[in-house]
């Protein structure tokens, strides 16, 4: 088997990049792609990066991982464009990492698995947090996030490609779980409780799944471009004005709800107990980090919201947790395949992490829907 380094080292001499003196380390804490902070000797004449983003994108995550890059290229001609024509947003600079070609023309290369590599650039003095720490990055987390949907509402979704099959229809992860809630992995007497009690908490809610999808099959609800996975640590901030500076990991760009990226950066942002709290017990939804986020989402997208889009918020930010906490809980049936672990039963751990939170958010349903309302109506 080769040495990862030297197989990266050949990985990078495919593309058009100085590549004397290479400097290469695991980066990030991504549970599915492979990635790498690349540093060279010399950079290329005018570019601002001090160093590029190596990426192995995981072909049992995404089969047809060509179709990612082709969203990428899409979403970032038109989001340049679009900066380009318009002034800064009260002198809020936004950023997308560019991606750099390989020496055949093509964004991406392929290793001798058939896995697909790419390289995008890695922008300086940037930071990512776990957990909001002030309400300045509450109000810059949904600052970007609704500044990247403004953008991109006049983008045509059915331009872009669906990467991940049947991503975020939740009735399809229900679906795959039905298929598995048989199966028993080697747990210890107290996972095989934990795992009883994500069984019986799915299955009180069987009749909530179909909300969104329902949304979007009566036409209440329209496909827009989005990010997918805009979680808190996918946003990149100064280091030193703690500003949002852009949103990472595009792999997930494609047509969809605005509703799941609203409500999937609400799960990350508004548990301060972070993504994997040792006591699952300890998640809990901030209604006044949500207030924050909201505020500032709104004053980018206010202008094209609907009526409909308000109405199914409140839903999306149960369904989102859940969702997810069904995805981590099928994937320890499935002993592991998707979401990467660091030992066994983490995925039951992060999956009750996000039962609980939707708990949480059940209880404080009524006061997510007026917070909401008073949005809607300044």
């Amino acid at each position: 088997m080769d040495d990862p380094v030297n197989t990266v080292e050949r990985i990078i001499d495919l593309f058009a990049i100085p590549a004397a003196g290479l400097q290469i380390r695991p980066f990030g804490q991504g549970l599915i792609n492979t990635t790498y902070l690349v540093s060279t000797a010399n950079r290329a004449a005018g570019d601002r990066s001090e160093g590029y983003i190596l990426q192995r994108i995981n072909p049992q995550v995404f089969p047809r991982p060509r179709q990612i890059i082709e969203n990428m290229q899409t979403v970032l001609s038109h989001l340049n464009r679009k900066l380009q024509a318009q002034p800064a947003n009260g002198g809020k600079k936004l950023l997308f990492p560019r991606l750099y070609p390989a020496r055949d023309g093509n964004y991406f290369v392929t290793d001798s698995s058939g896995a697909l590599w790419r390289l995008s650039e890695y922008l300086p003095d940037t930071v990512v947090f776990d957990t909001l720490d002030s309400p300045w990055l509450a109000r810059e987390t949904g600052c970007i996030l609704g500044r990247f949907h403004a953008l991109t509402h006049d983008l045509d979704p059915h331009r872009l490609h669906s990467t991940l099959p049947d991503f975020h229809v939740t009735p399809a992860y229900y679906r795959r779980y039905q298929a598995l809630s048989g199966a028993t992995p080697q747990m210890t007497d107290d996972q095989a409780k934990q795992a009883d009690h994500c069984r019986a908490y799915i299955n009180a809610n069987e009749r909530r799944l179909q909300v969104l999808q329902n949304a979007i099959d009566s036409g209440e609800l329209p496909l827009r471009t989005i990010h997918g996975d805009p979680k808190l640590n996918n946003i990149l901030f100064d280091k030193h004005s703690r500003q949002a500076l852009s949103l990472i990991d595009l792999d997930t760009l494609g047509p969809g709800l605005i509703h799941y990226d609203l409500a999937d950066c609400l799960r990350s942002c508004c548990n301060p107990a972070g993504e994997s709290p040792q006591q699952p017990g300890a998640a809990r939804f901030d209604l006044e980090t949500m207030r924050l986020i909201l505020e500032e989402y709104i004053k980018q997208t206010r202008h094209f919201l609907s009526a409909e889009d308000y109405r199914y918020m409140a839903d999306a930010v149960w369904l989102l947790p859940f969702e997810l906490g069904l995805r981590f809980f099928t994937d320890h049936l499935e002993n592991d395949r998707y979401f990467k672990t660091d030992h066994p039963g983490q995925n039951l751990q992060r999956a009750l992490v996000q039962f609980q939170l939707a708990r949480d958010i059940e209880q404080k349903f009524s006061q997510i829907q007026a917070l909401i309302s008073t949005m809607q109506a300044r």
